[in-house]
């Protein structure tokens, strides 16, 4: 539990740190109770047409993090990331808000025009990912959402270079990789 709590703080402290130079202040994250609150950024609906939110939490694997944006539906108590192929449970779930009236942005995109797409945007920060003994590995992560059946899915995107981004999602207990998608931006 100890080491847990240590990665916690941590990661924590890396997601503050690890902003772009343009900072957006109208986006914060807050801590999930189970309850959303009125402020809550809504990231797309479930099966049964419910709306979901954009949340954010810790999921561990071996040796592998992740501080992944996820899909929170109200009244779930169990939330899961996509790491490594799995949707794994997270720990200290979060959800993101907003302070401003300003409308969300999102932008279809795909895997391979993400870059492109979004060069004169601000993607909004969902977290990061790596290896607790490899520093060389470690993505920035930002939001994503993607159509999957009937719901709109909320989830982590991982750039790899110029043509290469691809969004993760949760459905069920399986991580899918997405390459059609949309990527939330700060709208200032």
């Amino acid at each position: 539990m100890a080491l847990k709590t240590a990665l916690l703080i941590v990661l924590g402290f890396a997601a503050v740190a690890c902003g772009s130079p343009k900072k957006y202040t109208h986006y914060y994250w807050r801590d999930y109770t189970g309850e959303v609150p009125c402020d809550a950024v809504v990231g797309g609906h479930d099966e049964l047409n419910r709306t979901t939110y954009i949340g954010q939490g810790v999921a561990l694997n071996n040796d592998y993090y992740s501080l992944s944006p996820l899909t929170i539906v109200e009244g779930e108590k169990v939330q899961r990331a996509p790491l490594w192929g799995y949707g794994m449970e997270v720990v200290q779930t979060r959800i993101l808000c907003v302070t401003s009236p300003y409308p969300d942005k999102w932008i279809a995109t795909n895997s391979k025009k993400l870059v492109a797409d979004t060069v004169d945007e601000q993607l909004v920060l969902g977290g990061i990912e790596g290896s607790k003994h490899d520093n060389n590995v470690r993505y920035d992560l930002n939001i994503g959402r993607a159509k999957v059946g009937d719901k709109l899915i909320t989830g982590k995107i991982i750039t790899h270079d110029t043509y290469n981004s691809v969004l993760y999602v949760v459905d069920g207990w399986q991580a899918q990789e997405v390459q059609e998608f949309e990527v939330l931006v700060a709208n200032n």
